[in-house]
């Protein structure tokens, strides 16, 4: 991490708000989620998502999926749409990392190999985020 820059982190419903928060305020990081697919936290960036077919009431800044979200949901599994949108918006406003406390989807099986592999986004749990920022 470069020295006066934050990492941008797109959250998940479930992780630890109270320790990303606190990160946000001493500038370690800038949380993003992604507008209107879990409840709305104040001091947190809202993202664009993709539009998907049958999955976006097209409200908020929506734009058109890629070609990736057919991967996405192999990964994460049929139907999981909201899974798949959460961590495709992650991906497709640059965040550096996606931090979630649903390891079923996100994490476990190779599912984090796989969808870091795809989208070049880091996927971690809130305590994992916390650590590798202590060690950089």
């Amino acid at each position: 991490m470069t020295s006066g820059m934050s990492i941008k982190v797109g959250i998940d419903q479930g992780v630890n708000l109270k320790v990303l928060r606190e990160l946000q305020r001493r500038g370690l990081v800038e949380l993003c989620q992604a507008n209107e697919l879990e409840q709305t936290w104040r001091d947190v960036t809202q993202q664009q998502k993709a539009f998907m077919l049958d999955n976006s009431r097209l409200v908020g800044p929506d734009v058109l999926a890629g070609k990736e979200v057919g991967e996405i949901e192999r990964i994460v599994g049929e139907g999981k749409w909201a899974d798949v949108a959460h961590i495709y918006a992650a991906y497709l406003n640059g965040c550096d990392y996606f931090v979630t406390e649903n390891p079923d989807d996100f994490i476990r099986n190779d599912r984090r190999k796989a969808l870091e592999r795809l989208l070049q986004v880091r996927i971690r749990r809130t305590h994992e985020l916390v650590e590798e920022i202590a060690n950089s």
